[in-house]
């Protein structure tokens, strides 16, 4: 999951008497242009093999 590390830095902040660093507004963002583009990689390639299974259950 992509937004687990803002989350967490969301709930340090919020319940556990964090302060919001620098190092978390940038760090934040860059964290999730970096996992956003990669995430959804393994399911675009799952799909053609499925696809190929159901055509061959047929």
């Amino acid at each position: 999951m992509a937004p687990e590390p803002v989350w967490t830095a969301f709930l340090a902040v919020t319940l556990g008497g964090e302060s919001i660093t620098v190092r978390m507004i940038i760090g934040g963002p860059a964290i999730d242009s970096a996992i956003y583009p990669v995430e959804p990689a393994p399911r675009l390639l799952e799909r053609p093999a499925k696809r190929r299974e159901e055509a061959t259950d047929r």
